[in-house]
Protein backbone atom coordinates (compact mmCIF):
# COMPACT_ATOMS: atom_id res chain seq x y z
CA UNK A 1 0.00 0.00 0.00
CA UNK A 2 0.92 3.58 -0.79
CA UNK A 3 1.71 5.78 2.18
CA UNK A 4 1.10 9.89 1.39
CA UNK A 5 2.72 12.36 3.44
CA UNK A 6 0.10 14.90 4.15
CA UNK A 7 1.54 18.01 2.34
CA UNK A 8 3.11 20.50 4.31
CA UNK A 9 2.65 23.95 3.27
CA UNK A 10 3.96 26.64 5.78
CA UNK A 11 4.09 30.20 4.86
CA UNK A 12 5.23 31.15 8.44
CA UNK A 13 7.31 28.45 10.54
CA UNK A 14 5.85 28.18 14.01
CA UNK A 15 6.71 25.44 16.52
CA UNK A 16 3.71 24.12 18.59
CA UNK A 17 4.78 22.34 21.58
CA UNK A 18 2.25 19.84 22.62
CA UNK A 19 3.32 18.13 26.17
CA UNK A 20 2.95 14.91 26.07
CA UNK A 21 3.27 12.43 29.19
CA UNK A 22 3.41 8.97 29.94
CA UNK A 23 0.50 6.42 31.19
CA UNK A 24 0.92 2.77 31.53
CA UNK A 25 -1.10 -0.30 32.38
CA UNK A 26 -2.28 -3.22 30.54
CA UNK A 27 -5.92 -4.13 31.56
CA UNK A 28 -8.52 -0.83 31.40
CA UNK A 29 -9.21 0.06 34.57
CA UNK A 30 -13.55 1.09 35.39
CA UNK A 31 -13.82 1.36 39.10
CA UNK A 32 -13.53 4.12 41.32
CA UNK A 33 -10.56 4.41 43.75
CA UNK A 34 -11.66 3.52 46.96
CA UNK A 35 -9.91 6.52 49.30
CA UNK A 36 -12.14 8.75 51.26
CA UNK A 37 -10.06 11.77 50.66
CA UNK A 38 -10.86 11.82 47.06
CA UNK A 39 -15.21 12.64 48.10
CA UNK A 40 -16.07 15.47 50.35
CA UNK A 41 -19.11 15.26 51.65
CA UNK A 42 -19.79 17.12 55.16
CA UNK A 43 -18.17 20.68 56.22
CA UNK A 44 -15.94 19.53 58.72
CA UNK A 45 -14.11 17.24 56.16
CA UNK A 46 -13.67 20.73 54.30
CA UNK A 47 -11.63 21.89 57.04
CA UNK A 48 -9.98 19.13 58.58
CA UNK A 49 -5.82 19.66 58.02
CA UNK A 50 -4.18 16.84 56.65
CA UNK A 51 -2.74 13.84 59.23
CA UNK A 52 -0.93 10.58 59.24
CA UNK A 53 0.71 9.57 55.79
CA UNK A 54 -0.83 12.60 53.85
CA UNK A 55 0.72 15.01 56.33
CA UNK A 56 3.89 13.24 55.81
CA UNK A 57 3.45 13.62 52.16
CA UNK A 58 2.34 17.30 52.36
CA UNK A 59 6.33 18.24 53.25
CA UNK A 60 7.34 16.89 49.51
CA UNK A 61 5.35 19.26 47.92
CA UNK A 62 6.23 22.73 46.72
CA UNK A 63 3.84 25.18 48.40
CA UNK A 64 5.66 27.93 47.74
CA UNK A 65 6.40 28.49 43.93
CA UNK A 66 3.54 29.77 42.02
CA UNK A 67 1.76 28.01 39.42
CA UNK A 68 -0.15 28.83 36.23
CA UNK A 69 -3.47 27.80 36.75
CA UNK A 70 -6.75 28.15 33.72
CA UNK A 71 -10.65 27.29 35.59
CA UNK A 72 -13.37 27.28 33.87
CA UNK A 73 -16.79 27.20 35.76
CA UNK A 74 -19.44 24.61 33.79
CA UNK A 75 -21.96 25.98 35.70
CA UNK A 76 -26.23 24.68 35.65
CA UNK A 77 -28.34 27.20 35.52
CA UNK A 78 -31.68 25.47 35.53
CA UNK A 79 -34.50 25.87 38.36
CA UNK A 80 -33.79 24.60 40.59
CA UNK A 81 -30.11 25.87 40.90
CA UNK A 82 -30.72 29.16 42.40
CA UNK A 83 -29.52 28.43 45.83
CA UNK A 84 -26.13 27.95 44.51
CA UNK A 85 -26.40 30.64 41.95
CA UNK A 86 -26.86 33.56 44.88
CA UNK A 87 -24.16 31.77 46.84
CA UNK A 88 -21.81 32.20 43.41
CA UNK A 89 -22.48 35.43 43.44
CA UNK A 90 -21.32 36.07 46.61
CA UNK A 91 -18.32 34.36 47.06
CA UNK A 92 -16.46 34.48 43.22
CA UNK A 93 -14.81 37.77 43.94
CA UNK A 94 -13.62 36.18 47.30
CA UNK A 95 -12.72 32.66 45.31
CA UNK A 96 -10.56 34.48 42.77
CA UNK A 97 -8.94 36.64 45.25
CA UNK A 98 -7.56 33.39 47.46
CA UNK A 99 -6.00 32.09 44.47
CA UNK A 100 -4.47 34.77 43.75
CA UNK A 101 -2.77 35.82 47.41
CA UNK A 102 -1.45 32.07 47.26
CA UNK A 103 0.75 32.96 44.33
CA UNK A 104 -1.32 31.22 41.32
CA UNK A 105 -1.37 33.08 38.13
CA UNK A 106 -5.20 32.43 37.62
CA UNK A 107 -7.16 32.83 34.43
CA UNK A 108 -11.11 32.36 35.30
CA UNK A 109 -14.04 30.92 32.44
CA UNK A 110 -17.61 30.30 32.72
CA UNK A 111 -19.75 27.73 30.63
CA UNK A 112 -23.35 28.12 31.31
CA UNK A 113 -25.48 25.70 30.79
CA UNK A 114 -29.42 24.03 31.07
CA UNK A 115 -30.24 21.53 28.19
CA UNK A 116 -31.43 21.22 24.75
CA UNK A 117 -34.61 22.97 23.67
CA UNK A 118 -36.30 20.31 21.93
CA UNK A 119 -39.04 17.21 22.67
CA UNK A 120 -38.26 13.56 21.92
CA UNK A 121 -39.31 9.87 22.91
CA UNK A 122 -42.29 11.50 24.15
CA UNK A 123 -40.23 14.04 26.45
CA UNK A 124 -39.23 17.46 26.98
CA UNK A 125 -35.74 17.02 27.16
CA UNK A 126 -35.63 21.12 28.06
CA UNK A 127 -38.13 24.40 28.18
CA UNK A 128 -38.99 27.02 25.92
CA UNK A 129 -35.08 29.19 25.40
CA UNK A 130 -32.87 26.84 27.07
CA UNK A 131 -29.74 26.44 25.36
CA UNK A 132 -27.35 23.59 25.86
CA UNK A 133 -24.12 25.28 26.65
CA UNK A 134 -22.72 28.97 26.50
CA UNK A 135 -19.51 29.14 26.54
CA UNK A 136 -18.96 33.15 27.56
CA UNK A 137 -16.73 35.90 26.42
CA UNK A 138 -15.99 33.97 23.50
CA UNK A 139 -14.02 31.50 25.48
CA UNK A 140 -11.18 33.97 26.46
CA UNK A 141 -10.64 33.92 30.03
CA UNK A 142 -10.33 36.79 32.26
CA UNK A 143 -7.37 37.47 35.19
CA UNK A 144 -10.08 40.01 36.62
CA UNK A 145 -11.82 38.87 39.54
CA UNK A 146 -14.16 41.52 38.74
CA UNK A 147 -14.84 40.91 35.43
CA UNK A 148 -15.63 36.81 36.27
CA UNK A 149 -18.18 38.36 39.05
CA UNK A 150 -20.22 40.30 36.49
CA UNK A 151 -20.62 37.33 34.52
CA UNK A 152 -21.92 34.83 37.73
CA UNK A 153 -23.72 38.23 38.05
CA UNK A 154 -25.79 38.30 35.27
CA UNK A 155 -26.73 34.41 35.36
CA UNK A 156 -30.47 33.24 36.84
CA UNK A 157 -32.05 29.88 37.01
CA UNK A 158 -34.87 28.70 35.00
CA UNK A 159 -35.83 25.82 32.69
CA UNK A 160 -34.57 22.48 32.68
CA UNK A 161 -38.01 20.47 31.84
CA UNK A 162 -36.57 16.86 32.64
CA UNK A 163 -34.15 16.05 35.49
CA UNK A 164 -30.87 14.82 33.31
CA UNK A 165 -29.44 18.01 31.77
CA UNK A 166 -26.62 18.55 28.90
CA UNK A 167 -23.89 18.39 30.98
CA UNK A 168 -21.89 16.32 28.05
CA UNK A 169 -22.37 18.38 25.19
CA UNK A 170 -21.54 21.04 27.69
CA UNK A 171 -18.49 19.71 29.08
CA UNK A 172 -16.94 18.68 25.49
CA UNK A 173 -17.43 22.53 24.98
CA UNK A 174 -15.50 23.87 27.44
CA UNK A 175 -12.72 21.86 26.19
CA UNK A 176 -13.22 22.95 22.61
CA UNK A 177 -14.19 26.64 22.92
CA UNK A 178 -12.69 27.49 25.85
CA UNK A 179 -9.03 29.77 25.01
CA UNK A 180 -7.03 27.60 27.41
CA UNK A 181 -3.63 28.57 27.82
CA UNK A 182 -0.76 26.65 26.65
CA UNK A 183 3.03 25.78 28.47
CA UNK A 184 3.18 25.12 31.68
CA UNK A 185 -1.07 25.61 32.57
CA UNK A 186 -2.75 23.78 34.63
CA UNK A 187 -6.05 23.13 33.25
CA UNK A 188 -8.86 22.85 35.55
CA UNK A 189 -13.03 22.46 35.48
CA UNK A 190 -15.28 22.94 38.05
CA UNK A 191 -19.00 21.49 37.38
CA UNK A 192 -21.31 22.68 39.32
CA UNK A 193 -24.71 20.86 38.79
CA UNK A 194 -27.67 18.94 40.93
CA UNK A 195 -28.18 16.87 37.79
CA UNK A 196 -26.68 14.20 35.76
CA UNK A 197 -26.20 13.85 31.75
CA UNK A 198 -28.38 12.23 29.35
CA UNK A 199 -28.05 8.75 28.58
CA UNK A 200 -25.33 7.77 25.63
CA UNK A 201 -27.66 7.37 22.95
CA UNK A 202 -30.72 9.35 24.12
CA UNK A 203 -32.21 11.31 21.67
CA UNK A 204 -32.42 14.56 24.26
CA UNK A 205 -28.12 13.67 23.75
CA UNK A 206 -28.83 15.95 20.65
CA UNK A 207 -25.09 16.22 19.50
CA UNK A 208 -24.05 12.31 20.19
CA UNK A 209 -21.41 12.77 22.91
CA UNK A 210 -20.67 9.83 25.04
CA UNK A 211 -19.56 9.84 28.50
CA UNK A 212 -16.24 7.74 27.66
CA UNK A 213 -15.68 9.95 24.83
CA UNK A 214 -15.93 13.38 27.06
CA UNK A 215 -13.70 12.00 29.31
CA UNK A 216 -11.27 10.85 26.51
CA UNK A 217 -11.71 14.68 25.28
CA UNK A 218 -10.83 16.03 28.54
CA UNK A 219 -7.74 13.68 29.27
CA UNK A 220 -6.57 14.19 25.97
CA UNK A 221 -5.91 18.04 26.87
CA UNK A 222 -4.74 17.11 30.54
CA UNK A 223 -7.96 18.84 32.13
CA UNK A 224 -8.73 18.01 35.86
CA UNK A 225 -12.20 18.16 36.79
CA UNK A 226 -13.69 19.09 40.33
CA UNK A 227 -17.15 18.23 40.47
CA UNK A 228 -19.74 19.28 43.16
CA UNK A 229 -23.03 17.24 42.04
CA UNK A 230 -25.36 14.95 43.01
CA UNK A 231 -23.55 11.13 44.02
CA UNK A 232 -24.48 9.57 40.26
CA UNK A 233 -21.75 7.32 38.79
CA UNK A 234 -21.62 9.44 35.50
CA UNK A 235 -20.50 12.31 37.27
CA UNK A 236 -18.32 11.06 40.13
CA UNK A 237 -16.35 9.08 37.22
CA UNK A 238 -15.33 12.53 35.92
CA UNK A 239 -13.87 13.67 38.97
CA UNK A 240 -11.69 11.06 39.82
CA UNK A 241 -10.71 9.19 36.32
CA UNK A 242 -9.11 13.14 35.90
CA UNK A 243 -7.32 13.45 39.01
CA UNK A 244 -9.70 15.44 40.58
CA UNK A 245 -12.43 15.57 43.71
CA UNK A 246 -15.82 15.33 44.21
CA UNK A 247 -17.92 16.90 46.51
CA UNK A 248 -21.33 16.35 47.33
CA UNK A 249 -24.21 19.14 46.78
CA UNK A 250 -26.52 20.46 49.61
CA UNK A 251 -24.51 17.91 51.91
CA UNK A 252 -24.33 20.29 54.71
CA UNK A 253 -21.09 22.39 52.59
CA UNK A 254 -22.03 25.71 50.81
CA UNK A 255 -20.31 26.50 48.16
CA UNK A 256 -17.36 28.92 49.70
CA UNK A 257 -15.65 26.26 52.22
CA UNK A 258 -15.43 24.02 48.91
CA UNK A 259 -14.13 26.79 46.84
CA UNK A 260 -11.45 27.60 49.25
CA UNK A 261 -10.37 23.86 49.58
CA UNK A 262 -10.19 23.79 46.00
CA UNK A 263 -8.00 26.95 45.89
CA UNK A 264 -6.09 25.25 49.21
CA UNK A 265 -5.51 22.02 46.47
CA UNK A 266 -4.47 24.00 43.48
CA UNK A 267 -2.14 26.15 45.99
CA UNK A 268 0.96 22.91 46.07
CA UNK A 269 2.83 21.53 43.24
CA UNK A 270 4.17 17.94 42.24
CA UNK A 271 5.72 17.11 38.93
CA UNK A 272 5.38 13.99 37.19
CA UNK A 273 8.87 13.00 35.28
CA UNK A 274 9.56 10.28 33.15
CA UNK A 275 8.99 8.85 29.58
CA UNK A 276 6.98 6.90 27.16
CA UNK A 277 8.76 4.83 24.25
CA UNK A 278 7.24 2.67 21.54
CA UNK A 279 8.61 -0.56 19.58
CA UNK A 280 6.47 -0.74 16.90
CA UNK A 281 3.08 -1.11 19.05
CA UNK A 282 4.06 -2.14 22.45
CA UNK A 283 4.24 1.02 24.52
CA UNK A 284 6.39 1.61 27.90
CA UNK A 285 5.65 3.86 30.79
CA UNK A 286 7.74 4.55 33.58
CA UNK A 287 7.09 8.02 35.43
CA UNK A 288 8.07 9.30 39.10
CA UNK A 289 6.41 11.78 41.36
CA UNK A 290 8.71 14.44 42.21
CA UNK A 291 8.21 17.54 44.62
CA UNK A 292 9.92 20.67 45.30
CA UNK A 293 13.93 20.83 44.03
CA UNK A 294 12.97 17.79 42.26
CA UNK A 295 13.37 15.67 45.27
CA UNK A 296 11.25 12.10 44.55
CA UNK A 297 7.94 11.75 46.74
CA UNK A 298 7.89 8.22 48.00
CA UNK A 299 5.59 5.52 47.20
CA UNK A 300 2.98 5.06 50.25
CA UNK A 301 0.00 2.20 48.91
CA UNK A 302 -3.59 3.99 49.40
CA UNK A 303 -2.08 7.35 48.98
CA UNK A 304 0.04 7.89 46.56
CA UNK A 305 -1.19 6.72 42.49
CA UNK A 306 -0.87 7.25 38.77
CA UNK A 307 -2.66 6.28 35.81
CA UNK A 308 -2.96 7.06 32.27
CA UNK A 309 -5.19 7.57 29.20
CA UNK A 310 -3.47 6.30 26.13
CA UNK A 311 -5.33 8.24 23.00
CA UNK A 312 -5.46 6.15 20.21
CA UNK A 313 -5.70 7.87 16.48
CA UNK A 314 -8.84 6.45 15.51
CA UNK A 315 -10.51 8.49 17.73
CA UNK A 316 -10.67 5.92 21.12
CA UNK A 317 -8.86 6.05 24.43
CA UNK A 318 -8.56 3.88 27.23
CA UNK A 319 -7.37 4.24 30.97
CA UNK A 320 -4.37 2.09 32.34
CA UNK A 321 -3.18 2.07 36.17
CA UNK A 322 0.60 2.13 36.59
CA UNK A 323 1.96 -0.28 38.74
CA UNK A 324 4.89 0.80 41.28
CA UNK A 325 7.98 -0.76 40.80
CA UNK A 326 10.76 -0.67 44.02
CA UNK A 327 13.38 -1.63 41.86
CA UNK A 328 12.98 1.74 39.35
CA UNK A 329 11.56 4.09 42.16
CA UNK A 330 8.90 4.51 39.32
CA UNK A 331 5.26 3.97 38.43
CA UNK A 332 5.65 1.73 35.25
CA UNK A 333 2.90 -0.41 32.82
CA UNK A 334 3.28 -1.89 29.35
CA UNK A 335 0.72 -1.49 26.56
CA UNK A 336 0.96 -3.98 23.88
CA UNK A 337 -0.13 -3.91 21.23
CA UNK A 338 -1.05 -0.19 22.54
CA UNK A 339 -3.80 0.93 19.63
CA UNK A 340 -5.24 -1.52 17.06
CA UNK A 341 -3.60 -1.52 13.20
CA UNK A 342 -0.65 1.29 13.03
CA UNK A 343 -0.77 3.50 15.90
CA UNK A 344 1.43 6.52 14.27
CA UNK A 345 2.16 8.72 17.07
CA UNK A 346 0.27 8.77 20.11
CA UNK A 347 -0.47 11.01 23.23
CA UNK A 348 -0.38 9.48 26.78
CA UNK A 349 -1.75 11.91 29.60
CA UNK A 350 -0.57 10.27 33.07
CA UNK A 351 -2.34 11.68 36.10
CA UNK A 352 -1.03 10.99 39.42
CA UNK A 353 -2.34 11.75 42.75
CA UNK A 354 -1.25 12.46 46.31
CA UNK A 355 -4.00 12.72 48.70
CA UNK A 356 -5.96 15.29 47.42
CA UNK A 357 -3.58 16.50 45.01
CA UNK A 358 -3.09 15.94 41.91
CA UNK A 359 -0.87 16.55 38.75
CA UNK A 360 -1.05 15.27 34.98
CA UNK A 361 1.30 15.70 32.14
CA UNK A 362 1.08 14.47 28.58
CA UNK A 363 3.75 12.20 26.63
CA UNK A 364 4.04 11.71 23.33
CA UNK A 365 5.27 8.16 21.66
CA UNK A 366 6.24 7.29 18.24
CA UNK A 367 4.33 3.90 18.06
CA UNK A 368 4.14 3.45 14.05
CA UNK A 369 4.32 4.27 10.43
CA UNK A 370 2.07 7.43 11.45
CA UNK A 371 -2.12 7.28 9.54
CA UNK A 372 -2.21 7.62 5.83
CA UNK A 373 -3.44 11.24 4.99
CA UNK A 374 -4.88 12.45 1.73
CA UNK A 375 -3.16 15.35 0.64
CA UNK A 376 -4.12 18.02 1.69
CA UNK A 377 -4.84 16.53 5.22
CA UNK A 378 -5.87 19.98 6.43
CA UNK A 379 -7.44 23.16 4.77
CA UNK A 380 -6.33 26.48 6.19
CA UNK A 381 -7.72 29.84 5.12
CA UNK A 382 -6.85 33.09 7.22
CA UNK A 383 -9.00 36.71 6.84
CA UNK A 384 -8.89 40.04 7.54
CA UNK A 385 -11.46 42.68 7.06
CA UNK A 386 -9.28 45.24 5.28
CA UNK A 387 -6.01 45.21 3.52
CA UNK A 388 -5.05 48.40 4.17
CA UNK A 389 -5.10 50.11 8.30
CA UNK A 390 -4.40 53.54 9.20
CA UNK A 391 -3.31 54.20 12.90
CA UNK A 392 -6.16 53.99 15.21
CA UNK A 393 -8.09 51.67 13.09
CA UNK A 394 -9.09 47.88 14.29
CA UNK A 395 -7.70 45.01 12.19
CA UNK A 396 -10.40 42.50 12.09
CA UNK A 397 -9.34 38.57 11.84
CA UNK A 398 -11.02 35.08 11.47
CA UNK A 399 -8.90 31.54 11.12
CA UNK A 400 -10.59 28.49 9.45
CA UNK A 401 -9.73 25.15 9.25
CA UNK A 402 -11.25 22.06 8.03
CA UNK A 403 -9.95 18.84 8.50
CA UNK A 404 -9.80 16.85 5.23
CA UNK A 405 -9.18 13.48 6.89
CA UNK A 406 -11.44 10.26 7.92
CA UNK A 407 -11.52 10.73 11.67
CA UNK A 408 -12.46 13.45 14.15
CA UNK A 409 -8.73 14.78 14.65
CA UNK A 410 -7.43 17.06 17.62
CA UNK A 411 -5.60 20.17 15.59
CA UNK A 412 -3.46 22.41 17.51
CA UNK A 413 -3.80 25.64 15.39
CA UNK A 414 -1.41 28.91 16.14
CA UNK A 415 -2.03 32.34 14.82
CA UNK A 416 -0.74 35.79 14.73
CA UNK A 417 1.65 38.08 12.49
CA UNK A 418 4.78 39.01 11.19
CA UNK A 419 5.46 42.87 11.34
CA UNK A 420 7.70 44.50 8.33
CA UNK A 421 11.54 44.20 10.66
CA UNK A 422 10.42 41.21 10.08
CA UNK A 423 9.41 39.77 14.15
CA UNK A 424 6.66 37.10 14.70
CA UNK A 425 3.98 37.85 17.01
CA UNK A 426 1.70 35.08 17.96
CA UNK A 427 -2.04 35.88 19.50
CA UNK A 428 -3.02 33.10 19.96
CA UNK A 429 -3.63 28.90 20.02
CA UNK A 430 -5.88 26.74 20.35
CA UNK A 431 -6.36 22.85 19.95
CA UNK A 432 -10.02 21.96 18.94
CA UNK A 433 -11.41 18.69 17.77
CA UNK A 434 -12.37 18.74 14.32
CA UNK A 435 -14.47 16.23 12.47
CA UNK A 436 -14.01 14.71 9.40
CA UNK A 437 -15.34 17.48 6.39
CA UNK A 438 -16.19 19.82 9.23
CA UNK A 439 -14.53 23.12 9.59
CA UNK A 440 -13.44 25.45 12.83
CA UNK A 441 -14.47 28.63 12.04
CA UNK A 442 -13.18 31.26 14.74
CA UNK A 443 -15.30 33.52 16.34
CA UNK A 444 -14.09 37.20 14.91
CA UNK A 445 -11.11 38.58 17.14
CA UNK A 446 -9.17 41.90 16.74
CA UNK A 447 -6.57 44.21 17.87
CA UNK A 448 -5.76 47.85 17.58
CA UNK A 449 -3.13 49.72 15.32
CA UNK A 450 -1.20 52.02 18.16
CA UNK A 451 1.82 54.05 17.66
CA UNK A 452 3.64 50.64 18.52
CA UNK A 453 3.11 49.26 15.02
CA UNK A 454 5.74 50.50 12.28
CA UNK A 455 4.38 51.32 8.47
CA UNK A 456 4.77 48.98 6.01
CA UNK A 457 3.48 45.21 4.70
CA UNK A 458 2.40 42.63 7.49
CA UNK A 459 1.63 38.94 6.87
CA UNK A 460 -1.34 37.46 9.19
CA UNK A 461 -0.75 33.61 9.38
CA UNK A 462 -2.43 30.64 10.76
CA UNK A 463 -1.13 26.82 11.08
CA UNK A 464 -2.85 23.67 11.87
CA UNK A 465 -0.98 20.91 13.13
CA UNK A 466 -2.82 17.34 13.53
CA UNK A 467 -1.53 16.31 17.11
CA UNK A 468 -1.60 12.74 16.28
CA UNK A 469 0.53 12.88 13.19
CA UNK A 470 2.44 16.23 13.40
CA UNK A 471 3.63 15.92 9.26
CA UNK A 472 -0.10 17.00 8.68
CA UNK A 473 0.83 20.15 9.42
CA UNK A 474 -0.18 23.19 6.56
CA UNK A 475 -0.02 27.14 6.76
CA UNK A 476 -1.82 30.03 5.32
CA UNK A 477 -0.79 33.76 5.41
CA UNK A 478 -2.92 36.99 4.18
CA UNK A 479 -1.09 40.28 3.46
CA UNK A 480 -1.89 44.03 4.58
CA UNK A 481 -0.40 47.32 5.01
CA UNK A 482 -0.20 49.56 8.09
CA UNK A 483 0.77 53.16 6.63
CA UNK A 484 0.94 56.73 8.49
CA UNK A 485 1.29 60.18 6.56
CA UNK A 486 2.07 59.92 2.83
CA UNK A 487 2.80 56.41 2.69
CA UNK A 488 -1.09 55.71 4.26
CA UNK A 489 -2.41 58.40 1.95
CA UNK A 490 -0.55 56.35 -1.33
CA UNK A 491 -1.54 52.63 0.27
CA UNK A 492 -5.03 54.21 0.41
CA UNK A 493 -5.13 55.62 -3.03
CA UNK A 494 -3.91 52.26 -4.31
CA UNK A 495 -5.74 49.23 -2.72
CA UNK A 496 -8.83 51.55 -1.57
CA UNK A 497 -9.86 52.60 2.12
CA UNK A 498 -13.03 49.92 2.30
CA UNK A 499 -12.13 46.67 1.10
CA UNK A 500 -14.44 44.88 4.09
CA UNK A 501 -14.82 40.80 3.82
CA UNK A 502 -18.16 39.81 4.33
CA UNK A 503 -17.93 36.78 6.21
CA UNK A 504 -16.13 38.82 9.01
CA UNK A 505 -19.20 40.07 10.65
Amino acid sequence: MMRHKCAVLVAVTIFLILVAPPVISETPVEKIPDMDFVAVRTMESLVAAPSGPCQELQRYLDCVTGKNVDIVFAFDTTGSMGEEINEMKTVSKSFADNLASSGIDYRLGLTEFKDFDLACGGATCGDDGNFAYKVYNGGVLTSSSSTFKSWIGGLSASGGADEPESILAAMRHTVTDQKWRGGDVNKIVVLITDAYPHPDEDCCNKEGNTLDGVISTLTANGITVYVIGPDKDSVTKMAFDTGGKFYLIRSGATLEPILDDIAGVLSCNFDIVGDATCDDDRLEVCVQLKGKDGVLIPYRPGYTDTWMFVACHEGTSHRYDLVYDASKNAYCAIVDPVCAGDAGVIEVTVYGRICSWSAVKVFTADCGLGPICPEPCLTVEVMTDQNVYKYGDTVVYRVLVTNNQDDVERIAISYGYVDPTPRTHIIGTFVPDIYPGDTYVSLPADFKVSDEFYSGKYVFFATATDVHNPECTVSAAKQFWIGRGDMGKELISLFGEDMQISVIE
